[in-house]
């Protein structure tokens, strides 16, 4: 084939001259023009069956048995129209086809290598592996497509050749294969894997039991209308009023849902078979319905009640000791690195939103820096401030009185000693007395709620000099160090007055604890006790308050009063259900806190958000807006602001770095405005 150009010429001929004496010769002619020939795949088919019968059929010839093989295998390659035909082709032996043409052992190495790399699909559940997988697979056939044509393009003796018949069949099946695979590579990209497991196994025996799912999309599409249904049985009923569903209006794919149902066991089984199934659209296909099951089994607790008094956490006031504060070493990093590091700074800013755990991270620090410090706290709304002679004179009695907690007794000045210049008293005779008696350590002022300053000169009791006074103290006295707290960094307080301190200060924000931080918090405090919380309702606690101090400390108080009432020793999702309910229902100061500090559109938006994420766990700022819009809600600028100062005070949270998506940062506020404010 490869030196004459005239080849299936020869091939007719010789099928119609032999036609009468070598009937066999004549088939196999006759099928090889047709296989390199034809457009045609039904006839390409039709040919290498006859020629695999017939060659078959003389074992005496030369490579029959090989070029049987080939051409059974060809028969199976032509055939297949899907993926799944595709994987059923059995391999062809390479050592049985090493002795024929150089042309066919390529082709067959290069078939092979296809369905290899096909059927490392098969291997894997991850839909981005698959599709590597099939994306391999395409490259292997491009690379087969290249192998074949530069088999037909080659010249020898100046000869234009004819392509092996075989070129032919495998050019046309490995366009048809490529269809095949990008079709399923489009469909899988289309494709929502929805998968859904039962996250609590093991629960102790009660009339109501908590069933927690996760509902995952592992696929590379949104999944819509997901429905959840238990399904059920003679074990146990359902506690939902007989709704069995839950909806989750989208899923985008990577991400995952945690809902809860309940169910009353009824027939007294330590193992329970517990039935579900999941429905969802994708692009590809609507209403997927996939059936899943598991096992629960129930334990009994292996240790008596025991009641918890008093309790050790703390609701509404500081944290003044170490019993209940976990985390913010990463605060304490910095302080120590900033006041005692290479590059020194003496005046820190600890910056967050109200009851974020600002003044217990004050109370704290005392402990933390005592090898190198005294601290003293100066708490700025219990100061008395009708003037500068009585602001630092009491700022005087409290570094006297902490003194004397420290075991320092140093002698406190008269009142009457700061009349005349306040000031000058202050940093020159108190501060220069006091420093001998501080054993080498630095004076640490720690400032709470700083801004207080700022209201203290606009009502006129506080000159503005007292700024000018406090940078030079910072500028100029050793051995003195400053921190502040408020809720803001001194550039958006607007006032001139902090202008002076601007360029001096460095600032940490006081943000919410990490997961791990509200882990313990829920552990340590009680690890002396008999109550134990099951694994999925500590993930709820850390969910719901998102790691805010004051709302981690309420649900934690509201947790024990709960025990101590129920005299539950196993805290399971469901309990936790019921604990937030009493806390809504309660209504804490905090939450109507939260509520009268939000202008009117703030408001709204907080209560549009809770109607829109009934069954989703972010909306976008379109949806909002139309939302809005359908109720005559008229979005401009002053809505525009609003949002912003949500997401400023850590009320609503976008739902990555970047993202057009809105939540609320903290659940408890979207549970509490669900059930006490009316909807739109």
């Amino acid at each position: 084939f490869l030196k004459d150009a005239q080849t299936y010429d020869v091939l007719a001929f010789l099928a119609i001259e032999t036609h009468g004496r070598e009937p066999a010769v004549s088939q196999v002619a006759a099928g090889m023009h047709t296989l390199g020939t034809s457009e045609s795949r039904d006839d390409q088919l039709t040919a290498v069956t006859e020629l695999e019968k017939t060659i078959a059929s003389h074992p005496d010839w030369r490579w029959a048995t090989s070029m049987s093989a080939i051409y059974h295998s060809l028969q199976h390659v032509l055939q297949a129209k899907s993926l799944e035909d595709i994987l059923d082709i059995p391999p062809v032996d390479k050592e049985s086809t090493a002795s024929l043409p150089t042309n066919i052992v390529q082709s067959v190495r290069h078939m092979n290598a296809i369905i290899d790399e096909l059927h490392k699909v098969e291997r894997v559940d991850d839909l981005r592996t698959k599709i590597i997988f099939l994306e391999n697979s395409l490259k292997a056939m491009r690379d087969a497509l290249a192998m074949l044509q530069k088999i037909g393009d080659a010249e020898e003796d100046s000869c234009t050749p004819a392509p092996p018949p075989e070129n032919k069949a495998l050019q046309i099946v490995l366009v048809h294969w490529q269809s095949i695979v990008l079709e399923a590579i489009e469909r899988m990209k289309g494709r929502a894997a929805v998968t859904c497991v039962l996250k609590n196994e093991r629960s102790p025996l009660a009339a109501q039991v908590p069933l927690v799912y996760e509902v995952a999309n592992n696929g590379l599409n949104v999944a819509q209308k997901v429905r959840l249904r238990v399904q059920e049985n003679g074990g146990y009923h359902l506690l939902q009023n007989g709704n069995s569903d839950v909806y989750i209006d989208i899923l985008p794919p990577g991400e995952t849902r945690q809902v809860t149902m309940a169910i009353a066991p009824t027939n007294g089984q330590r193992r329970l078979r517990v039935e579900w199934l999941v429905s969802y659209d994708d692009a590809v296909d609507a209403n997927r319905e996939l059936e899943f099951a598991d096992v629960l089994e129930f334990v009994d607790p292996d240790k008596p009640f025991e009641r918890i008094f008093p309790i050790p956490y703390v609701t509404g006031t500081p944290l003044k000791s170490d019993d209940v504060f976990v985390g913010r070493e990463d605060v304490f990093a910095f302080i120590r690195e900033n006041l005692l590091g290479t590059h020194q700074n003496n005046v820190i800013i600890l910056h967050g939103q109200r009851r974020t755990g600002k003044t217990s991270v004050l109370y704290r620090l005392g402990r933390v820096m005592a090898d190198t410090h005294h601290a003293v706290l100066i708490d700025m709304q219990g100061k008395p401030a009708r003037g500068a002679a009585e602001f630092l004179y009491s700022i005087a009695d409290d570094i006297v009185f902490m003194l004397e907690e420290y075991g320092i007794e140093v002698e406190m000045p008269e009142r009457e000693d700061f009349e005349e210049a306040p000031e000058f008293f202050f940093r020159n005779r108190f501060l220069r007395q006091i420093k001998p008696h501080l054993e080498g350590k630095n004076l640490l002022l720690l400032f709470d709620e700083f801004e207080e300053l700022q209201r203290r000169v606009e009502d006129g009791r506080l000159s503005p000099d007292i700024f000018t006074f406090l940078r030079n103290l910072m500028q100029h006295e050793e051995h003195l160090d400053f921190v502040f707290s408020g809720t803001h960094k001194l550039e958006e307080l607007g006032a001139e007055y902090w202008s002076v301190l601007f360029n001096i200060a460095v600032y940490k924000p006081i943000t919410f604890l990490s997961p791990n931080e509200v882990r313990r918090l829920v552990t340590e405090p009680i690890a002396q006790y008999n109550l134990e919380y099951d694994p999925l309702a500590v993930q709820k606690i850390a969910r719901v308050t998102a790691g805010h101090p004051y709302f981690t400390q309420l649900v934690l108080h509201e947790a024990l009063v709960y025990h101590n009432e129920t005299e539950r020793n196993y805290l399971t999702v469901t309990d936790v259900d019921q604990i937030l309910r009493r806390i809504v229902e309660r209504g804490e100061a905090h939450f109507k806190y939260i509520w009268a500090e939000s202008s009117p559109e703030a408001q709204t938006i907080l209560r549009a958000l809770t109607e829109c994420l009934i069954s989703t766990d972010a909306v976008s700022l379109k949806q909002l807006q139309k939302f809005l819009a359908d109720r005559w809600y008229e979005w401009d600028e002053t809505w525009e602001v609003a949002l912003r100062s949500l997401l400023d005070r850590d009320i609503l949270a976008r739902g990555a770095i970047g993202s057009s998506l809105f939540r609320f940062k903290v659940d408890l506020i979207r549970l509490w405005i669900e059930q006490t404010r009316p909807p739109l």
